[in-house]
């Protein structure tokens, strides 16, 4: 019997596929029993988890891609062209020394002539007689130079008169100083504001460091309180002779020139004298110069990336990874540790990372256990039947606490709260609260409660950072009930030694990990051992854990958890009774899914007010460059050319060339002909120049078809030219014209004076590579180098740069770049007040992506969505049954990427800031969108909001700032009872421990050095208290938004560690021992530093003229609540107090900081607020 399927009623179709749904849905999910849970995990399957997977694949080949992409030749330099390696060492000193007074003694009432060298004055008490030598100063004073000290003497008389004798205190500005019988050359002597101390700025001819002893100053004898090598605070350049041999140097020690310097060693000096010895040395390594082939067009550079981006430091030739030792951006030259080989170089784009995000989100969409069920409900359907059960935490009876939690502190009930919520939730448990709030002490308590009640369970302890699993280690694993595992990379653990604090920042805790507790259980077994393989050794250590803890991404370093990921075959099963994540909210959806999977109940811990989850912009833009539709590369351009269009102040005054392919300019016609339904605005005026005709949508749209243009039919070009002159913007179709019709068609007021008589195409150059700028700050010199062919060829070519003349296209901006940078920008200011910037941020994202539509998937463009036999509206598209697909995968990229879990199940992906209104399309309707209901929460969430750490004059801002809420107690809160029982800080003195110290800078590129020096001084008044005081153990993290910041201060604090006694910083950790006492160290960005604290924090906000990405509220949180006892703020405070980038980029966040943190002073060595 033959069935016509076309035949069949939509009614017949729809039950045949319920049918046929129920058959498989028995088959996959048949080992669950219960209906609703094989309906939640159904939808789960076909529309939840699948969007994730996706998105997970699409990152991976995003970044497989880039790696493609960044292919390129080498050859080796010959020997002649290698730049030269030399030490300097500078000859020059900072010393410290009291400043050297002498009493000067002057008479007020000077009876003789002012031009009188010798007197002698009368004693009328001691009847005697003092002969002086006198004389007139510039000031007009007459001084007298006598042994006596006169002006204690109040019966003197000169020839019978009267006189009255005084004295002032001279400081000595220009003295003489001498080392060792030598003197010294003075550059600068400044006295230190507030205080009694001079820095003075020296050079000694000997090459030995000098010490402290045999100093002489005017021939007396001087005693320096320090003596710290010298460091320009700016680039110089040093010179042999008047031969530059540096062009810039800033103080590094080991350095490329490209000057040939005959002696093993000489003495360079700087412009202004300051000697700097300098000695070759001998270069390891093998230098390479990098080529590509670009054909004047591509969007993407690949020596860019080597040279631009400071995180690429290995190049993979095929087989392996070559370190990168030195480079030269200016040459394209690098420095390997071995000859490449083949012939082709390129990057190392790591994927390891989405690779088990994606086997996690595969496991448990391809083989579900019954304890995946709450993961499932996350991504299921809001409409679907699938409830979320409920719980009862007043049930929970606990009759021992084993921490401070079971004390009566301020904010002890809540925490024992939610350890009877963690314990009562079948699924999951939040715990939210602001930096200092004691969230490591309640995830302490919630362990041994756990443990206590069955000695069974295994917990999993996972966290975004090392120093957040590490801090609940060394604090609770010694506990009778407790036996810990550290999960680490085994292999790097066992070969590489000296990076043991890396991966593991607590010594104390090192005989934890697990490489350490296999050969311990190796070694107890004796000869058993022998035949046991480690991966056998490393589950037996797992299996007699209660605790095991690692990162998000460590924790697949286990073998038991790598092979369960790899296993396509076998589900994941439920290795752990709970998961407890530590700055959740730092992590993201799929993050979580890796340890997730093996886990039955989820404990998240975190602060939503504090850093999101780290997201890379170029991920992000290769994810976005990857969406599929109809001609997408040439839609993206099309859009990305209109919205720059848009954005052009100066269209009207510069009229613009643009030379596109042909499927480019068919886009930009369609895309136009959507903005003039919707857009009212003043129009551009396009004109488009092309081979064939074009459907044209908009009247005023001007195209000319150039196969009826010809060089002989003056009329017809005449005509044209007419046409295109009054054109805003003119778009060629590429080889639709050749050098004789461009000059003639193309009116002269598009044309810069440059390009006027010249030839505008060059081989396979467009002529917008003749008019693009180069897409950083960081390629200065690069831009210098690809231009100096053109600029030497004309002299005013400079000027087409300049002028913008064609759109500025860079190599490496992609239309993902444009949209990536900005999706993050939105989120970051998404709790910011400056609303502006925030809008703006979103229209430009607005104008970059396609307006065309496409029938909705959810509803088959009907705008209803059957439920069995029920017609509900579609929440895809909202009812209206068309879609903007455009901007609903890059909303779903923005979802999947930027929000962590912990904001996504407590107030959806919108998350609770004022930008959550700015959502590009539709969100799917699902759990993680939505956030959990209030009623569940109830149950599920905690608040503890008071804090022990800080303060209460560095906690102030925060809590007005960022934890405001809206209810009538802040969300934070200080624990008086706690901070009270501190003992005073002498280095501050007063009650405000918020200073702020204003340094004036014209920085404008890379690290700010002026405020390295001010960190410096500040540095050293602490090491200066440390010493002085008794204190037996104290902290102080200099912390800074900016990497290339950090790596300076970092190189300041090893310096004067080294100085002052210690061994040096130790990556971002150092440490100075006084006896038994100790003041640990820190420098590190204030992303890193999340989840730390120190007594002391200060931070360098690198004021370089502009705020940067600092106006996140998130990381401005960070950066002010690490600090215990006192908070320094160094910086401009003019660059936050104004802008000159308009009133949109004045953060009112930052210049309310600005005006409520008092500017403070070092007095002796002691900070204080300034009078």
């Amino acid at each position: 019997m033959r069935i016509d399927f076309l035949s069949v009623s939509n009614k017949t179709k729809r039950g045949d596929n319920r049918f046929f749904n129920r058959i498989w849905k028995k088959l996959h999910f048949g080992h669950l029993a219960k209906e609703k849970d094989q309906n939640a995990m159904m939808a789960s399957y076909s529309s939840g988890l699948f969007p994730y997977s996706q998105h997970l694949r699409n990152g991976i080949y995003a970044r497989r891609s880039r790696n493609e992409m960044t292919k390129f030749s080498w050859v080796e330099v010959e020997s002649s062209a290698i730049p030269r390696m030399v030490d300097l060492q500078p000859m020059v000193w900072k010393i410290r020394f009291q400043r050297q007074v002498r009493v000067q003694q002057y008479c007020v009432d000077w009876p003789l002539s002012e031009s009188q060298i010798s007197a002698t004055l009368y004693d009328r008490e001691t009847k005697e007689y003092l002969e002086v030598r006198c004389h007139k100063d510039n000031n007009g004073l007459i001084i007298i130079e006598s042994d006596e000290d006169l002006f204690s003497r109040d019966s003197l008389l000169l020839e019978g008169l009267p006189v009255s004798i005084k004295s002032e205190s001279i400081f000595i500005d220009n003295p003489s100083i001498m080392w060792s019988g030598k003197n010294c050359q003075i550059f600068d002597v400044n006295a230190i504001p507030g205080t009694e101390y001079v820095d003075a700025t020296l050079s000694i001819s000997s090459s030995n460091p000098p010490t402290k002893e045999n100093w002489q100053i005017d021939g007396l004898k001087l005693i320096p309180l320090s003596i710290t090598k010298w460091k320009p605070n700016s680039s110089h350049s040093l010179y042999n002779g008047p031969i530059q041999v540096i062009e810039e140097w800033t103080g590094g020690s080991h350095v490329l020139t490209d000057t040939y310097i005959s002696e093993d060693s000489v003495i360079l000096k700087t412009a202004q004298g300051h000697p700097v010895f300098c000695k070759n040395v001998k270069q390891a390594g093998f230098w390479v110069r990098l080529g590509t082939s670009l054909n004047g067009d591509e969007m993407f550079n690949p020596l860019d990336e080597v040279f631009t981006n400071f995180s690429v430091k290995s190049l993979r030739d095929g087989h392996e990874e070559i370190p990168i030792l030195k480079k030269r951006g200016d040459l394209r030259m690098v420095s390997l540790s071995r000859l490449p080989e083949g012939k082709e170089l390129s990057i190392n784009v790591r994927t390891s990372d989405l690779r088990i995000q994606y086997s996690a989100c595969e496991r448990l969409r391809n083989a579900p256990l019954h304890h995946h069920i709450p993961l499932m409900r996350l991504v299921a359907r809001v409409d679907k039947k699938s409830k979320w059960p409920n719980s009862n935490p007043s049930k929970v009876k606990i009759d021992k606490w084993y921490t401070r939690v079971g004390g009566e502190g301020e904010g002890s009930e809540d925490q024992r709260n939610f350890v009877r919520k963690a314990i009562s939730s079948p699924d999951f448990a939040f715990l939210e609260g602001p930096p200092g709030s004691g969230k490591t002490e309640t995830i302490g308590e919630l362990i041994l409660q756990i443990l206590a009640a069955n000695s069974e369970s295994k917990i999993l302890l996972c966290g975004s950072t090392q120093a957040s699993i590490d801090n609940v280690l060394s604090r609770f694993a010694e506990h009778d009930f407790i036996q810990a595992l550290r999960v680490v990379n085994s292999k790097r653990w066992l070969q590489k030694p000296d990076q043991h604090y890396q991966m593991v920042h607590d010594h104390s805790i090192h005989r934890l990990v697990e490489p350490e507790q296999v050969q311990e259980l190796k070694q107890s077994l004796g000869s058993y051992g022998d035949d046991i393989e480690n991966e056998d050794l490393s589950s037996m250590v797992l299996n007699r854990s209660n605790l095991v803890a690692a990162t998000i991404e460590g924790v697949a370093n286990h073998p038991s958890i790598k092979d369960a990921l790899n296993d396509e075959h076998t589900p994941p099963k439920a290795l752990f009774d709970y998961l407890i994540i530590d700055e959740a909210s730092k992590t993201t959806f799929t993050q979580f899914l890796v340890p997730a999977i093996f886990c039955r109940k989820w404990v998240l811990v975190g602060d939503v007010a504090q850093l999101p989850p780290f997201s890379n912009d170029m991920d992000i833009s290769g994810i976005l460059n990857r969406l599929e539709e109809r001609n997408g590369d040439a839609l993206r351009r099309a859009c990305q050319i209109i919205a720059q269009v848009g954005d052009d102040r100066y269209l009207q005054s510069h009229p613009r060339i643009l030379i596109e392919d042909g499927r480019v300019i068919e886009e930009i016609l369609i895309e136009l002909g959507e903005l003039s339904k919707i857009d009212n605005r003043k129009k551009v005026k396009w004109g488009f120049l092309g081979n064939v005709s074009k459907n044209i949508p908009v009247e005023e749209l001007i195209f000319i078809n150039s196969i009826d243009l010809s060089s002989s039919d003056e009329d017809t070009i005449g005509t044209a030219r007419l046409r295109l002159t009054g054109c805003d913007v003119i778009v060629i179709e590429r080889g639709a014209l050749d050098d004789n019709l461009f000059s003639l068609v193309i009116p002269t007021t598009h044309l810069h004076p440059s390009m006027l008589g010249k030839k505008p195409f060059n081989g396979n150059e467009s002529l917008n590579s003749k008019s693009q700028m180069p897409p950083s700050r960081y390629m200065r010199q690069i831009k210098v180098t690809r231009m100096e062919e053109e600029m030497k060829s004309n002299k005013n070519s400079g000027s087409v740069f300049n002028s913008r003349r064609g759109l500025n296209r860079s190599d490496t901006d992609t239309w993902g770049d444009r949209i990536a940078w900005r999706l993050k920008r939105i989120y970051e200011l998404k709790n910011s007040k400056n609303v502006k910037l925030r809008e703006k941020y979103f229209n430009e994202v607005l104008a970059l992506i396609p307006r065309q539509s496409v029938k909705c998937s959810e509803c088959k463009g009907e705008g209803i969505w059957m439920y069995w036999d029920k017609e509900n509206e579609c929440l895809a598209c909202r009812g209206n049954g068309q879609l903007p697909r455009w901007a609903r995968s890059v909303e779903e990229v923005r979802n999947f990427t930027l929000p962590s879990i912990l904001e996504s199940l407590q107030y959806g992906y919108a998350g609770p800031g004022a930008g959550s209104e700015l959502s590009l399309a539709p969100r799917f309707p699902n759990t993680l969108s939505n956030g959990f209901s209030n009623e569940l929460k109830s149950t599920r969430f905690q608040s503890i909001p008071y804090q022990h750490r800080m303060h209460p004059s560095i906690s102030a801002f925060p809590r007005n700032n960022f934890y405001f809420g809206g209810s009538d107690e802040s969300k934070l809160q200080d624990a008086m009872a706690t901070l009270s029982r501190r003992d005073s800080f002498s280095l501050i003195q007063g009650d405000n421990r918020r200073l702020w110290f204003d340094v004036k800078s014209n920085w404008v590129f890379g690290a700010n050095y002026d405020e390295v020096m001010k960190v410096k001084s500040l540095l050293i008044d602490t090491i200066s208290w440390f010493k002085e005081g008794g204190i037996e153990e104290s902290s102080l993290a200099i912390l800074t938004p900016f990497n290339n910041q950090s790596e300076a201060l970092r190189e300041m604090m090893d310096e004067v560690l080294k100085n002052h006694g210690g061994k040096g910083m130790r990556g971002t950790r150092g440490i100075l021992r006084e006896g038994t006492r100790r003041l640990i160290l820190f420098c590190s960005t204030v992303d890193k530093f999340q989840g730390q604290e120190s007594d002391i924090v200060i931070l360098s906000l690198r004021t370089v003229g502009r705020i940067g990405n600092f106006d996140s509220p998130n990381r401005v949180n960070v950066a002010l609540t690490r600090a215990r006892e006192c908070l320094l703020i160094v910086g401009d405070r003019k660059t936050y107090l104004q802008s000159s980038r308009g009133p949109q980029r004045v953060d009112e966040m930052l210049r309310s900081l600005c005006i409520e943190t008092p500017l403070g002073e070092s007095n002796s060595g002691h900070w204080r607020v300034v009078v």
